[in-house]
């Protein structure tokens, strides 16, 4: 491991250039180093005030959870990886839009075909709608296959059974309230492997199931039958005479093929370390260097809280090929998002970078605006995105439906 003159890790561009090599820190042999995350746990708690790590360090053993997850085939491979990046240079270019949705994190005991189902369906319909009224080719990202960890602010909470461990999400710990229900255990790392893999295998077979473009128009009627009809027969009226004009849209060729079967693509906060780094797996590009891919899923964000610049997990973003998106809350200022952008993407390439607004109502126009300009004047590539309904209260009035929110449109 790559050490300064106190005999502290190298973190940042200071150890990617004494490695010789531009990859993750901790990444060894496809491997995470547990010494190597133990320590920088500390090092970013001693640093920052009670920073958000949630890292679960597991002694390795050969057949502990990290080694099996390591020897596991990937979720995601570097091709579709590739292709997620070029497709969000198109829209960093203003070529297209972009449409991320599901749930606010994933659960073992919730899962089933059906809620999968609907929240392939409903971010389709979207997007078919969002692609016809804006004449722009909109990318579809699932919230899904991996978002099993949740970031919290403290590390106890207050229940019925007393201060217990605060429960970090399906991946770590359980819900239940008990202290022994929130012990992390590793064995769930595996669990939700397995889940987002059967995730992924039905979400690639619902991307294929259907003969025409006409079905996946048709399913806005089924889910909104009163508020879209009139769209839906525009929409319907425009397909009939692409049709008419020659055009086959149940026809096999690239383009109308991109029609009938819309590539769906994976992604959720990287929070857990232990689990990305050991899906982490290097692959040759096109260009024949051999560069890291995050195989848990196509794009990882980082979140408001763990977005330290000296951080592990920026550290380990800044050393993958994945897209990276980047939660921006009311406290990121200008220079911290253009120091963010040249630590995450030195060579300021297309369609690595989203960020993603996340800002009350009252801060919006305050905050965004300086954010906009600072990128925009430093021709930086990133594609803008906006978190608008990822708030449960609104003036201290907790809302059971999001429509019923003044801010959200």
């Amino acid at each position: 491991m790559n050490t300064n003159v106190q005999g502290r890790p190298k973190f940042g561009v200071d150890a990617y250039e004494s490695a010789g090599c531009r990859r993750p820190l901790f990444v060894r042999s496809n491997n995470v180093n547990p010494a190597h995350i133990r320590f920088i746990t500390a090092f970013v708690r001693s640093i920052k005030n009670k920073a958000e790590i949630a890292l679960v360090c597991v002694e390795r053993s050969p057949g502990g959870p990290e080694a099996r997850l390591s020897q596991n085939p990937p979720l995601v491979f570097p091709g579709e990886i590739r292709r997620l990046r070029a497709a969000l240079a198109r829209a960093s270019a203003g070529k297209a839009f972009v449409l991320q949705g599901g749930d606010c994190a994933e659960s073992f005991d919730h899962f089933n075909a059906a809620s999968l189902e609907s929240t392939f369906r409903v971010l389709i319909a979207q997007s078919i709608v969002l692609s016809y009224l804006s004449g722009q080719p909109v990318l579809k990202i699932g919230r899904v296959a991996g978002q099993f960890a949740k970031p919290r602010s403290n590390d106890m909470e207050d229940t019925a059974v007393g201060s217990i461990p605060v429960y970090r999400g399906d991946i770590i710990n359980s819900a239940a309230e008990s202290k022994d229900a929130r012990v992390p255990e590793p064995e769930r790392l595996l669990r939700a492997y397995s889940q987002s893999a059967a995730s992924l295998n039905m979400l690639r077979a619902l991307a294929k199931s259907t003969q025409s473009m006409m079905e996946w128009v048709s399913l806005i009627n089924r889910l909104t039958p009163e508020k879209y009809a009139a769209l839906v027969t525009h929409i319907e009226d425009a397909l009939n005479f692409v049709a008419a004009c020659g055009l086959d849209t149940s026809a096999s060729t690239e383009g109308l093929q991109n029609m009938r079967e819309p590539e769906f693509y994976s992604s959720h906060e990287a929070l857990l370390l232990t689990y990305e780094a050991a899906l982490t797996r290097q692959s040759m590009t096109s260009s024949g260097h051999m560069s890291w891919y995050c195989s848990s899923a196509h794009m990882l964000w980082v979140g408001e809280r763990t977005r330290q610049l000296e951080g592990a997990h920026v550290e380990f973003l800044r050393g993958i090929e994945n897209p990276t998106g980047v939660k921006l809350g009311p406290t990121a200022d200008p220079a911290e998002v253009l120091t963010m952008l040249d630590t995450l993407n030195p060579d300021n390439d297309p369609g690595k970078i989203m960020l993603i607004i996340r800002m009350g109502q009252d801060k919006l126009m305050d905050r965004l605006p300086a954010l906009l300009r600072a990128v925009k004047q430093e021709g930086r590539h990133v594609v803008w995105s906006v978190d608008p309904m990822h708030w449960k209260y609104y003036k201290g009035q907790w809302c059971q439906n999001a429509s019923v929110w003044p801010g959200a449109r």
